[in-house]
């Protein structure tokens, strides 16, 4: 029980910054050519980090915690299938 605890949160703390994708604040990108409302540096750094992470992910993410949040989301579609 405790493993599985520690990888869910260890997979959320990894995954949230993703978050950013959605979020808007500060200064436009595109400000300096007078568009306010396009792209943010929160925006983009949100976008880096995924594609960093999708790269990566082996080095962020170990084995057990992947085959544990793994195992626990494939337990919860087997009883939703019921």
């Amino acid at each position: 029980m405790k493993k599985e605890i520690i990888a869910v949160l260890w997979v959320t703390i990894v995954c949230s910054p993703c978050i950013l994708i959605f979020c808007e604040g500060g200064y436009s990108l595109l400000s300096f050519i007078g568009i306010d409302n396009g792209p943010y540096l929160v925006n983009l750094i949100g976008i880096i980090y995924s594609l960093f992470l999708l790269k990566y992910s082996r080095l962020l993410i170990p084995d057990w915690v992947r085959n544990t949040v793994d195992y626990l989301v494939r337990e919860d579609r087997k009883s939703n299938l019921d």
